[in-house]
């Protein structure tokens, strides 16, 4: 159940899957899967509860994904 869906420099896909399994996951520009993070779980720092909003962060080199963790209140960030 996708919950935000953003694109890498790289062409890269991202899918943040917040009401079913709390993992993001990547693709190819073509749409394969490639790897996926994340998962469900209140305490673990890289797990999330609902990951709600995706973006790319270009400010930074490498560009950071920012993620908004919607039931931990919080945006963190992943280079």
């Amino acid at each position: 159940m996708p919950t935000a869906v953003v694109v890498k420099p790289n062409g890269k896909i991202l899918v943040a899957d917040g009401y079913g399994t709390n993992y993001i996951y990547e693709f190819n520009s073509e749409g394969k899967y490639l790897s996926h993070f994340g998962g469900k779980n209140m305490e673990a720092k890289d797990k999330f509860k609902t990951p709600h909003g995706l973006t790319i962060d270009t400010r930074y080199e490498p560009a950071r994904l920012l993620v908004s963790d919607r039931e931990k209140r919080r945006l963190v960030h992943f280079s």
